[in-house]
């Protein structure tokens, strides 16, 4: 414990010791308020109000409701953009008196921490190099994943080209003896590059892996990474690889634009079902 308070302390010193820069913040919001009447409907939310039966009804069955879904994004940042902390919130979907969500005195439970994270410039770079640690957007393909996730990023510019090299851990399994891997988690690693070849056309290039270990039995993370559905002793090597971009020229009709996604799937799937032990499938799908 004291030399955890040492090191505390020393880090707070350099800090401290550190040149003073100006700080800038933006608050960005999106107060959504919503108030419907509706004939004929019986299901406008699926679980609320523990409606039950076919969603349509007969004439003369009118409801009213109210909902909120609110969103709030917080960036503070030095005045020179080298370093941003970045801290966004969401309230989603709460209907007026459904249940404990958005009753009397307030709920105490549905804020949802959206984004949370540090993002830095790497000293010494004159073009953008760029590292980016907490609760972020992991983005590799609209077919393949993208959502907020906990990772490291590092994002830089070469010439015309921008890359990413990514980490993110969406399932922590601690070892518990000197018999286990170090890296027995759900671990994804992201490589991906984007860049111009010509007017009006993008191209993007990308590669992500995913793995994850035997869990411990009776150890549930099956809501807790990008692959659903597999048991909790499922055990995964999957590799996706990738070309997209897109393409885009003004008509006197309008933009003409086309949009192309070719992803390849490879890997092996081994205990997928906890139910029944051994089910192991190979992956390879286009």
């Amino acid at each position: 414990m004291k030399k955890f308070l040492t090191c505390a302390v020393a880090i707070l010193a350099v800090c401290a010791a550190g040149p003073v820069a100006a700080a800038d913040f933006e608050i960005h919001g999106d107060l959504n308020n919503r108030f419907s009447l509706f004939t004929n409907q019986a299901q406008m939310f699926s679980g609320v109000e523990n409606v039950t039966g076919q969603p349509l009804e007969k004439d003369g069955i009118d409801e009213f409701f109210a909902d909120i879904k609110y969103r709030f994004e917080t960036t503070a940042s030095t005045n020179d953009g080298n370093v941003k902390g970045v801290f966004a919130i969401e309230i989603g979907g709460q209907q007026f008196g459904s249940g404990s969500t958005t009753d009397f005195s307030g709920d105490g439970v549905d804020v949802e921490v959206r984004k949370a994270y540090t993002d830095f410039q790497l000293p010494g770079f004159a073009k953008k190099a760029r590292v980016s640690i907490g609760q972020q957007v992991w983005s590799v393909n609209p077919f393949i994943w993208v959502e907020t996730a906990p990772s490291v990023l590092f994002k830089a510019d070469a010439g015309s080209f921008d890359y990413t090299i990514g980490w993110a851990r969406g399932f922590e399994s601690y070892n518990t003896d000197d018999s286990q891997d170090l890296l027995e988690d759900l671990d994804s690693f992201l490589v991906r590059g984007d860049f111009k070849p010509a007017d009006n056309t993008k191209l993007g290039l990308f590669a992500l892996y995913q793995r994850q270990d035997n869990l411990p039995a009776n150890t549930d993370s099956a809501t807790s990474y990008e692959i659903k559905f597999f048991g909790d002793e499922a055990e995964f090597d999957i590799y996706s690889i990738g070309v997209d971009g897109s393409y885009s020229t003004p008509t006197d009709s309008g933009d003409l634009f086309v949009n192309w996604d070719v992803i390849y799937q490879g890997g092996s799937v081994e205990n997928y079902n906890t139910a029944s032990l051994g089910q192991d499938q190979d992956v390879s799908a286009w």
